[in-house]
Protein backbone atom coordinates (compact mmCIF):
# COMPACT_ATOMS: atom_id res chain seq x y z
CA UNK A 1 0.00 0.00 0.00
CA UNK A 2 3.13 2.23 0.58
CA UNK A 3 3.84 1.37 -3.08
CA UNK A 4 0.49 2.36 -4.38
CA UNK A 5 0.51 5.89 -2.75
CA UNK A 6 4.01 6.39 -3.69
CA UNK A 7 2.97 5.83 -7.14
CA UNK A 8 -0.34 7.61 -6.96
CA UNK A 9 -2.55 5.15 -7.03
CA UNK A 10 -3.63 4.78 -3.65
CA UNK A 11 -5.94 7.89 -2.72
CA UNK A 12 -8.58 6.58 -0.23
CA UNK A 13 -8.51 4.32 2.76
CA UNK A 14 -11.58 2.28 4.53
CA UNK A 15 -11.59 1.81 8.27
CA UNK A 16 -14.51 0.09 10.14
CA UNK A 17 -16.51 2.52 12.31
CA UNK A 18 -17.93 1.40 15.90
CA UNK A 19 -21.42 2.47 15.15
CA UNK A 20 -22.18 -0.85 14.03
CA UNK A 21 -25.62 -2.62 14.46
CA UNK A 22 -25.85 -4.94 17.57
CA UNK A 23 -28.81 -7.19 19.06
CA UNK A 24 -31.01 -3.79 20.46
CA UNK A 25 -30.40 -1.59 17.77
CA UNK A 26 -31.63 -1.38 14.35
CA UNK A 27 -28.91 1.44 12.71
CA UNK A 28 -28.70 3.92 10.02
CA UNK A 29 -26.01 6.14 9.20
CA UNK A 30 -26.05 9.50 7.41
CA UNK A 31 -23.63 11.55 6.34
CA UNK A 32 -24.56 15.10 7.16
CA UNK A 33 -20.45 16.83 6.56
CA UNK A 34 -18.69 19.03 9.00
CA UNK A 35 -19.72 22.44 10.47
CA UNK A 36 -16.51 23.50 11.32
CA UNK A 37 -12.97 21.42 11.51
CA UNK A 38 -12.70 19.50 14.60
CA UNK A 39 -16.18 18.62 15.07
CA UNK A 40 -18.52 15.26 14.03
CA UNK A 41 -18.59 14.38 10.60
CA UNK A 42 -21.43 11.82 10.52
CA UNK A 43 -24.99 11.53 12.74
CA UNK A 44 -26.48 8.23 13.48
CA UNK A 45 -29.76 7.43 13.63
CA UNK A 46 -30.57 4.89 16.30
CA UNK A 47 -34.65 3.64 16.78
CA UNK A 48 -34.92 2.55 20.34
CA UNK A 49 -38.03 -0.36 19.68
CA UNK A 50 -38.72 0.00 23.70
CA UNK A 51 -39.25 3.48 24.12
CA UNK A 52 -40.86 3.98 20.46
CA UNK A 53 -39.28 6.91 20.03
CA UNK A 54 -35.74 7.76 18.01
CA UNK A 55 -32.78 9.47 18.72
CA UNK A 56 -30.28 11.51 16.66
CA UNK A 57 -26.21 11.21 17.54
CA UNK A 58 -23.38 12.79 16.48
CA UNK A 59 -20.47 10.24 15.65
CA UNK A 60 -17.17 11.84 15.32
CA UNK A 61 -14.68 10.32 12.74
CA UNK A 62 -11.39 9.33 14.41
CA UNK A 63 -9.57 9.86 11.39
CA UNK A 64 -9.77 13.14 10.63
CA UNK A 65 -11.83 16.24 8.74
CA UNK A 66 -11.04 17.41 5.39
CA UNK A 67 -8.22 19.77 5.88
CA UNK A 68 -6.71 17.44 8.02
CA UNK A 69 -3.43 16.04 7.62
CA UNK A 70 -1.63 12.60 8.28
CA UNK A 71 1.89 11.11 8.15
CA UNK A 72 2.53 7.62 6.58
CA UNK A 73 4.79 5.16 8.63
CA UNK A 74 6.53 2.27 6.79
CA UNK A 75 8.58 -0.30 7.32
CA UNK A 76 12.75 0.68 7.81
CA UNK A 77 16.27 0.32 8.06
CA UNK A 78 18.83 2.02 10.01
CA UNK A 79 22.26 1.16 8.60
CA UNK A 80 24.15 2.40 11.74
CA UNK A 81 22.83 -0.30 14.13
CA UNK A 82 21.69 2.00 16.80
CA UNK A 83 18.28 3.32 18.07
CA UNK A 84 16.79 5.99 16.21
CA UNK A 85 16.86 9.82 17.76
CA UNK A 86 14.34 11.78 18.50
CA UNK A 87 15.47 14.61 16.46
CA UNK A 88 16.21 14.38 12.43
CA UNK A 89 20.11 13.77 12.10
CA UNK A 90 21.81 16.64 10.25
CA UNK A 91 22.52 14.41 7.60
CA UNK A 92 19.35 12.30 7.01
CA UNK A 93 18.69 10.58 5.04
CA UNK A 94 22.23 9.00 4.93
CA UNK A 95 22.20 5.37 6.02
CA UNK A 96 18.24 5.14 6.18
CA UNK A 97 16.41 2.79 4.00
CA UNK A 98 12.56 2.12 3.39
CA UNK A 99 11.40 -1.06 2.67
CA UNK A 100 9.14 0.05 -0.11
CA UNK A 101 11.63 0.77 -2.32
CA UNK A 102 12.82 -2.74 -2.67
CA UNK A 103 14.95 -5.47 -1.56
CA UNK A 104 17.68 -4.99 0.90
CA UNK A 105 20.31 -6.23 -1.49
CA UNK A 106 18.74 -3.82 -3.95
CA UNK A 107 19.48 -0.51 -1.90
CA UNK A 108 21.95 -1.66 1.10
CA UNK A 109 25.51 -0.96 -0.04
CA UNK A 110 26.75 -3.00 2.93
CA UNK A 111 23.98 -5.73 2.86
CA UNK A 112 25.52 -9.53 3.46
CA UNK A 113 22.33 -11.26 3.61
CA UNK A 114 23.70 -14.04 1.31
CA UNK A 115 25.57 -14.94 4.01
CA UNK A 116 24.53 -14.06 7.25
CA UNK A 117 20.53 -13.92 6.51
CA UNK A 118 18.07 -11.17 5.47
CA UNK A 119 18.19 -7.26 6.88
CA UNK A 120 16.54 -6.89 9.71
CA UNK A 121 14.12 -4.48 9.00
CA UNK A 122 12.48 -1.98 11.17
CA UNK A 123 8.58 -2.50 11.67
CA UNK A 124 6.55 0.90 10.36
CA UNK A 125 5.08 1.14 14.42
CA UNK A 126 8.99 2.74 15.01
CA UNK A 127 9.56 5.11 12.52
CA UNK A 128 9.78 8.91 14.24
CA UNK A 129 7.70 11.52 12.51
CA UNK A 130 10.80 12.99 10.81
CA UNK A 131 11.77 10.25 9.13
CA UNK A 132 8.56 10.49 7.31
CA UNK A 133 8.25 11.08 4.05
CA UNK A 134 4.61 10.16 2.84
CA UNK A 135 2.00 13.46 4.10
CA UNK A 136 -1.65 12.89 3.00
CA UNK A 137 -4.49 15.53 3.61
CA UNK A 138 -7.84 14.53 3.63
CA UNK A 139 -9.88 15.58 1.06
CA UNK A 140 -13.03 13.98 1.95
CA UNK A 141 -15.13 11.89 4.88
CA UNK A 142 -17.84 9.56 4.44
CA UNK A 143 -19.55 6.21 5.54
CA UNK A 144 -21.33 3.43 3.48
CA UNK A 145 -21.65 -0.34 3.42
CA UNK A 146 -18.44 -1.99 2.47
CA UNK A 147 -19.66 -3.87 -0.10
CA UNK A 148 -20.81 -0.40 -1.71
CA UNK A 149 -17.75 0.52 -3.18
CA UNK A 150 -17.31 0.59 -6.87
CA UNK A 151 -15.18 -0.42 -9.15
CA UNK A 152 -13.48 2.94 -9.62
CA UNK A 153 -13.00 3.53 -5.86
CA UNK A 154 -11.86 -0.54 -5.88
CA UNK A 155 -8.61 0.96 -8.01
CA UNK A 156 -8.43 3.79 -6.00
CA UNK A 157 -7.63 1.91 -2.58
CA UNK A 158 -4.63 0.92 -4.74
CA UNK A 159 -5.27 -3.04 -5.70
CA UNK A 160 -3.20 -4.34 -8.80
CA UNK A 161 -5.34 -6.56 -11.29
CA UNK A 162 -4.55 -9.51 -12.25
CA UNK A 163 -4.86 -10.76 -15.90
CA UNK A 164 -5.96 -14.20 -13.70
CA UNK A 165 -8.87 -11.99 -11.07
CA UNK A 166 -11.52 -14.10 -10.09
CA UNK A 167 -14.64 -12.95 -9.36
CA UNK A 168 -17.01 -13.26 -6.47
CA UNK A 169 -20.43 -13.27 -7.13
CA UNK A 170 -22.17 -13.38 -4.27
CA UNK A 171 -20.45 -9.54 -3.63
CA UNK A 172 -20.95 -6.12 -4.64
CA UNK A 173 -24.09 -6.17 -5.78
CA UNK A 174 -23.79 -9.99 -7.53
CA UNK A 175 -21.53 -8.27 -10.39
CA UNK A 176 -18.15 -7.45 -8.89
CA UNK A 177 -15.46 -5.99 -11.32
CA UNK A 178 -12.20 -7.36 -11.26
CA UNK A 179 -10.21 -4.33 -8.72
CA UNK A 180 -13.27 -4.95 -6.50
CA UNK A 181 -12.86 -8.46 -6.34
CA UNK A 182 -9.28 -7.66 -5.81
CA UNK A 183 -10.21 -5.23 -2.80
CA UNK A 184 -12.65 -8.37 -1.35
CA UNK A 185 -9.35 -10.74 -1.25
CA UNK A 186 -7.14 -7.74 0.47
CA UNK A 187 -9.28 -7.00 3.00
CA UNK A 188 -10.19 -10.70 3.59
CA UNK A 189 -6.59 -11.21 4.32
CA UNK A 190 -6.10 -7.70 6.54
CA UNK A 191 -9.96 -8.48 8.70
CA UNK A 192 -10.34 -12.15 8.29
CA UNK A 193 -11.71 -15.12 6.69
CA UNK A 194 -15.71 -13.90 6.36
CA UNK A 195 -14.99 -10.13 6.93
CA UNK A 196 -16.71 -8.45 4.03
CA UNK A 197 -19.73 -11.05 3.80
CA UNK A 198 -20.76 -9.12 7.68
CA UNK A 199 -20.68 -5.60 5.07
CA UNK A 200 -20.01 -3.26 7.99
CA UNK A 201 -20.46 0.15 7.61
CA UNK A 202 -17.11 1.83 7.17
CA UNK A 203 -15.28 5.23 7.19
CA UNK A 204 -14.39 6.38 3.73
CA UNK A 205 -11.22 8.40 3.61
CA UNK A 206 -10.04 9.95 0.77
CA UNK A 207 -6.77 11.63 0.41
CA UNK A 208 -4.09 13.43 -1.59
CA UNK A 209 -0.58 13.63 -1.41
CA UNK A 210 1.67 16.95 -0.28
CA UNK A 211 4.86 17.62 0.43
CA UNK A 212 5.80 17.97 3.80
CA UNK A 213 5.44 21.57 5.68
Amino acid sequence: MVRAILDGRKTQTRRIGKFQKDDATELGVEYIGHATKGLEAVATYRAFPDEGSARWGLCPCPYGVPGDRLWAKETHYWDRFEKLPTTKPDDFPMDFYYRADGECCEQIPECQCGSEGKTKWRPSIFMPRWASRITLEITNVRVERLQDISESEAMAEGVIVKPSAGIASNFCGGNPGAAQFEYYALWESINGKGSWARNPWVWVIEYKRIKPA
